[in-house]
């Protein structure tokens, strides 16, 4: 399995896939491995989820050859042909929730990972794994509860909080705790501001140079690839890339391609769109080549009786018809 997924990913995976499956209805729950299920959604869109590790759109047309669990099965009977609201990021942690009419199913991305389905007053209906902690149980007919705060959001953080969380830490440690960012989002939060990651308690002006170089990190353009053997929106450092992609979704489809997933369940449908369409090609191929034979005989069959052919077409009883046809009246 590949690494697991980063709240920064999440968070820019999700800019993508809002606007392809919010307000369309869900037509198809299949679980295509035991830890990866499919949705697919109206308009051909098709997310795959895998707690703990991937959320993405996938152009791969996938075969379902898992048997379905129970909890595929129930996810069936309540969520298909529910329309999906909102799909969003709880507090910029690894959990996304997905809002659909009359349900509300929850995937964490933390620790192994985890689904929930609940009603929208978030009562479980059904859980992927059952797990109890000191101030949380995930269990059929429990109120599910977010995972306790870790720390504070980046994308609102304003900077009377920002200026705060210096005071233990040194500067990279201090926003990869405390903004949930991770190490390599923290750091290249300092090369972008010109300020040593290991600073102690840096100085007022330093740390308005590191919210600014914060708000220009998430505002940076995406440039998917793979970096490090990690799915990046852009590349960070020195680091050497290894592929680049069009969108986040394409990276991440592909880095997971064959992670988890039997190839041989795996179909592109780019692949098949052009054999599909060369199988057309074919068949009307073989379709002019058999009506030429078919012309070439009636050509023979003319050629060969031409006399007889002329003497017809020269008699009073023959009709031209308007369509190029020939009508021959052999009555008395």
């Amino acid at each position: 399995m590949g690494s697991a997924v980063t709240s920064f990913v999440l968070n820019k995976l999700l800019a993508e896939i809002s606007g392809e499956i919010e307000d369309q209805y869900l037509e198809k729950v299949q679980q295509i491995s035991a830890e990866t299920f499919k949705f697919a959604f109206r308009g051909k869109k098709e997310l795959l989820i895998q707690p703990g590790a991937r959320l993405n759109l996938t152009r791969y047309r996938i075969d379902a050859p898992q048997k379905p669990s129970t909890l595929a099965l129930i996810l069936r009977k309540t969520l298909v042909n529910q329309k999906l609201a909102k799909i969003e990021q709880y507090d910029f942690d690894r959990v996304v929730t997905m809002h659909f009419q009359n349900h509300k199913f929850i995937i964490e991305f933390f620790g192994k990972g985890n689904m929930v389905l609940t009603d929208n007053d978030l009562k479980i209906i059904a859980v992927w794994r059952g797990e109890i902690w000191k101030d949380r149980a995930l269990k059929r007919n429990e109120t599910y509860q977010y995972p306790g705060q870790s720390g504070f959001s980046p994308i609102d953080v304003p900077f009377s909080v920002f200026e705060t969380i210096f005071d233990k830490l040194d500067a990279v440690r201090s926003m990869a705790l405390n903004l949930k960012l991770g190490g390599a989002y923290a750091e290249e939060i300092c090369n972008l501001a010109g300020v040593d990651k290991n600073t102690q308690k840096p100085a007022k002006e330093q740390v308005i140079k590191l919210f600014e170089a914060m708000r220009a990190l998430f505002a940076k353009p995406p440039q998917p690839c793979i970096q490090n053997n990690e799915v990046m929106p852009f590349p960070l450092g020195d680091m050497a890339i290894q592929k680049q992609f069009k969108t986040l979704n394409e990276a991440v489809d592909e880095f997971y391609l064959d992670e988890s997933i039997s190839s041989a369940a795996v179909k592109d449908s780019r692949v098949e769109k052009l054999a599909h369409r060369l199988a057309e090609q074919q068949e009307t191929l073989g379709r002019f080549a058999q009506e030429i034979e078919e012309n070439k005989q009636k050509g023979d069959l003319i050629y060969s009786n031409f006399a007889n052919v002329q003497e017809i077409l020269g008699d009073k009883k023959t009709k031209r018809e308007k369509d190029g046809s020939i009508i021959v009246d052999l009555s008395d």
